[in-house]
């Protein structure tokens, strides 16, 4: 029963002495993680959040969670109120305005992930850095390109009842 399974890992945790913000960041982590438990993982971060509105790290890892979703948009944008440094929410933010179509919102988000994510000089940016800079290049040409090609959902699909209704 995972229920006894997190209560005993929050006794342990509390033990150890770590917060309750960072026991349900680390539960909502290893949910996402191993095996895939997104709903399980959702509770978690959001527990986090509730106890520490300035995680960045939880509202972005909701955003994933939610990714492809007005819902998912939001903790983005939660992310990035908590943490205007936190390059992540950026770049998905940024990311999934460029899938739905939405290319005039993207460029300005886009560009913060660039000034972002170079001040922070995270390793792990490399990839998505190429990634910004070449989706920047494709939106600004106005016509599309590999890269923005790429990852753009059917218009089809953006108009279904999926996205209408944010459903996970």
């Amino acid at each position: 029963d995972l229920d006894k399974v997190d209560a005993k890992t929050i006794d342990e945790k509390r033990a150890e002495g770590l917060a309750d913000e960072e026991i349900y960041r680390g539960i909502g982590n290893f949910y996402m993680r191993n095996g895939n438990r997104w709903e399980r993982a959702a509770e978690y971060l959001k527990k986090a959040v509730a106890l520490n509105p300035k995680d960045a790290w939880s509202f972005n890892a909701l955003g994933m969670i939610y990714i492809d979703s007005e819902k998912g948009n939001s903790y983005f944008k939660q992310a990035i109120e908590a943490d205007p440094k936190y390059p992540l929410a950026y770049y998905w933010l940024g990311y999934t305005y460029c899938r739905f179509w939405r290319d005039k919102e993207a460029i300005p988000v886009l560009e913060k992930y660039l000034e972002v994510a170079k001040e922070v000089k995270y390793e792990s940016e490399v990839g998505r850095l190429e990634v910004a800079q070449a989706l920047l290049k494709d939106l600004r040409q106005k016509n599309g390109g590999k890269e923005l090609d790429g990852i753009r959902l059917p218009k089809e699909y953006i108009e279904g009842e999926h996205i209408k209704q944010g459903t996970e």
